[in-house]
C-alpha cells in the first residue's frame, strides 16, 4: 500500500530509531499499513505512543515539522533528539502528561510555532524559541528550564517590550549596524523617563519598556525562562497608568488575569503604531471586546499599560495565566459570541479611529470602572479620535446594560476637513435590537445596519460634541400595553421621547420641588427631544396621550 504525504497519522510500533522503516505505521480512515519513516519536512501528524506504550524514539535525522501538523508525545513515551528539530510557525510539539523529551548534546530544538509541555524535558543541548515581527514562538511549561529566546523587532516605530527571563542586560538590545533607544514609563510624573545608556543595566521581569531601533534587530537572550508566580506593584500616583510586561515565553491570557485583578479597570492597552491610528489598541475583559484587532492574548515579549483604579496596588501573574498566542507581537481577544456590539469608525485621509458600544450586564449610563475602557491619557493624539461619553469620561469601549439607551459620541478633530463616519461591525443585534444614529445638527435619524453606507461630514478643528448620539431600543419582549407605551430616556441634558405609535401627546418635565420646568405637545413624530438648561439633578418626565400616562425619573447632567 502506498500513501501520499499528508494523508494519515503516523505512529511507531516499538522502540527504535526514527529512520527505521519497519517500526512505523500510518493510520488512514480507520486502518493501517506498514510504511517508511516520516521524512522531512513532516507533513503528517506524528502520534508517539498512542497505540503502543513504553516506547523510546530516537530522532537520528534532522527534521522540520510543517505548519498545520503536530508531534504528540503521549504518556510513558520518551522522545530523544539526537539531531536538530524545527517546529515551524503554525505547527505544535506537545509533550503530554508523563511523556518525556531529551534534547541531546549539541542538538538544537527550534520553536517557531507552539511547544506545550505537561511532561518533562531534559535539555542537554539548545532550546531556542524564535519570534518574528509578525508571529510568536511559544512555550507553555510549568517548570524551570533554560534556553534562548529570539525576537525580531522592526525599525522605525516605537515598541513596548518586556523580557521573559531574569538577568537580561540592556546591551542585548544593541542592534548591529544601528542604534537602539530604551526608556521606562514613570507613572508619577506622568511620562516617559530618561533614556537608558548603561549596557550592563539589568531589565526587570514584568516591567515594560519603550524601545526604538534604527535597523531591524533580532534580539537574542539566553538564560532560565521565567516560571511561576510574578507579583507586580502598581503605582497609584500620577495618571495611574502603569507600563508592565508579559513575564513568560508564551502568551498571557488577560481574561484569567483580570478575573483576579481588582486593581485595574479590567482593560489592557497596547501600543500599535501600524496604520494611521493614535497608537493604542485596547482589550476589555468585562465586555470581551478589543479595538484595532486587540485580543485577550498578550504575546510573549510584549509590554502593555494597565490603569490602576483602586484596591490593592499589586497584580499577580501565575502559571494558570499561560496560553499560546493567537496574535502577532504588537508594534507599538474572546470576542466571538458577544451580542449587541456596534463598532463605529471615523477616517480622515490615511488616519482613522474607532469606538465600540457593547451590551454588558450591570452596566450603567455613566462611567463604570470595572466595565468601561477609558481613552488613555498616555500620549497626545496624532489622528482624529472618536469616543463615547459616560458622564465626563471619554470611553473607547462603552458597556450598556439595558434598553432603551442613548450613547453620546464625540469627535476630536486635529485638522478641519471631510471625515467619514461608518459602522464596521454589528454583532447579533438584528432583528431584536433597533440601533439608530442621531445627527442633531440636521435632525436626521439613521437606522444602523451592517450595510449602512456611512456619512461624509465636513468638520472644523476641535472637539465636536452634542451632535451625534447612538440610540438603542428593543423590538421584542413587550406586551400590547407596552407597544402603546412611549420610551423615555436621556443623554446628558437632553430628554428623548420615543413614540412607537406616533400619536399626539402632551409632556411635562418636573423638578423634585414639583415645579414644571418644560412642557408642550408633540404631533406624533417618532423620536422627540427636549434640551434642558437646568442644574444636574433628577427630574420627572410625564407623557400623556388620550389613553395612557407614563412617568419616568431621569438624571439630567450638563
Amino acid at each position: 500500500m502506498t500513501f501520499s504525504q499528508g494523508e494519515g497519522d503516523w505512529s511507531p510500533s516499538y522502540t527504535g530509531n526514527w529512520s527505521d522503516d519497519a517500526m512505523w505505521y500510518q493510520y488512514y480512515d480507520g486502518w493501517s499499513d506498514a510504511y517508511a519513516y516520516p521524512t522531512s519536512p513532516i507533513s503528517d501528524n506524528i502520534l508517539l505512543g498512542e497505540v503502543q506504550e513504553q516506547v523510546t524514539i530516537t530522532m537520528d535525522l534532522p527534521m522540520t515539522l510543517s505548519s498545520g501538523f503536530n508531534i504528540i508525545v503521549y504518556s510513558t513515551v520518551h522522545l530523544i533528539l539526537n539531531e536538530d528539530l524545527t517546529i515551524e510557525n503554525g505547527a505544535t510539539l506537545a509533550i503530554n502528561y508523563n511523556g518525556r523529551l531529551t534534547i541531546g548534546a549539541g542538538v538544537t530544538l527550534t520553536i517557531k510555532g507552539q511547544f506545550n509541555v505537561e511532561g518533562s524535558i531534559n535539555n542537554n543541548g539548545n532550546l531556542v524559541i524564535e519570534s518574528s515581527a509578525t508571529e510568536s514562538g511559544s512555550m507553555v511549561y510549568n517548570a524551570s528550564i533554560s534556553g534562548t529566546y529570539k525576537q525580531t523587532i522592526t525599525n522605525g516605530v516605537w515598541h513596548l517590550i518586556g523580557v521573559p527571563m531574569t538577568g537580561v542586560e540592556l546591551g542585548a538590545f544593541d542592534p548591529a549596524g544601528g542604534d537602539g533607544y530604551m526608556r521606562p514609563y514613570v507613572t508619577a510624573t506622568p511620562g516617559w523617563g530618561d533614556y537608558m545608556y548603561d549596557e550592563s543595566t539589568v531589565l526587570n521581569v514584568g516591567q515594560g519598556y519603550e524601545y526604538w531601533t534604527t535597523v531591524s534587530n533580532t534580539v537574542s537572550i539566553s538564560g532560565a525562562f521565567y516560571n511561576g508566580n510574578k507579583s507586580l506593584t502598581l503605582s497609584t500616583a500620577g495618571n495611574k497608568y502603569n507600563l508592565i510586561a508579559n513575564p513568560y515565553p508564551c502568551a498571557l491570557d488577560w481574561e484569567t488575569v483580570a478575573d483576579n485583578a481588582n486593581v485595574t479597570s479590567g482593560s489592557v492597552y497596547y501600543y500599535n503604531a501600524t496604520g494611521g491610528t493614535n497608537g493604542y489598541a485596547v482589550y476589555s475583559a468585562a465586555s470581551n471586546t478589543g479595538t484595532f484587532g486587540a485580543t485577550q492574548f498578550i504575546p510573549p515579549f510584549q509590554g502593555f499599560f494597565v490603569e490602576q483604579t483602586g484596591g490593592d496596588a499589586s497584580m499577580d501573574f501565575t502559571n494558570e495565566n499561560k496560553e499560546h498566542p493567537d496574535h502577532e507581537f504588537y508594534k507599538n481577544s474572546k470576542s466571538e459570541g458577544i451580542s449587541d456590539r456596534v463598532r463605529i469608525q471615523i477616517s480622515q485621509d490615511e488616519f482613522w479611529s474607532e469606538t465600540v458600544v457593547v451590551g454588558v450586564e450591570g452596566a450603567t449610563s455613566g462611567y463604570d470602572r470595572n466595565i468601561d475602557t477609558r481613552m488613555p491619557t498616555i500620549t497626545d493624539p496624532v489622528a482624529p479620535e472618536i469616543y463615547s461619553k459616560g458622564g465626563d469620561e471619554k470611553i473607547m469601549i462603552n458597556g450598556i446594560g439595558d434598553y432603551p439607551a442613548v450613547v453620546p459620541l464625540e469627535l476630536d478633530v486635529l485638522i478641519a476637513g471631510i471625515i467619514k463616519l461608518q459602522v464596521t461591525e454589528m454583532s447579533d443585534m438584528l432583528p431584536y435590537t433597533l440601533v439608530e444614529l442621531e445627527d442633531r445638527q440636521t435632525g436626521t435619524f439613521y437606522t444602523l445596519t451592517p450595510t449602512f453606507m456611512g456619512l461624509n461630514i465636513n468638520v472644523e478643528q476641535g472637539i465636536l460634541r452634542d451632535r451625534f448620539f447612538v440610540h438603542y431600543s428593543s423590538t421584542v419582549g413587550i406586551d400590547e400595553q407596552d407597544v402603546n407605551k412611549p420610551e423615555i430616556y436621556s443623554a446628558r441634558n437632553i430628554v428623548y421621547i420615543k413614540n412607537n405609535n406616533q400619536v399626539e401627546y402632551d409632556y411635562q418635565i418636573i423638578n423634585m420641588l414639583g415645579q414644571v420646568i418644560a412642557e408642550g405637545q408633540n404631533n406624533g413624530s417618532q423620536i422627540f427631544s427636549v434640551q434642558l438648561d437646568q442644574p444636574a439633578a433628577y427630574y420627572l418626565v410625564k407623557v400623556t396621550t388620550n389613553d395612557l400616562t407614563t412617568t419616568e425619573k431621569l438624571y439630567i447632567s450638563k
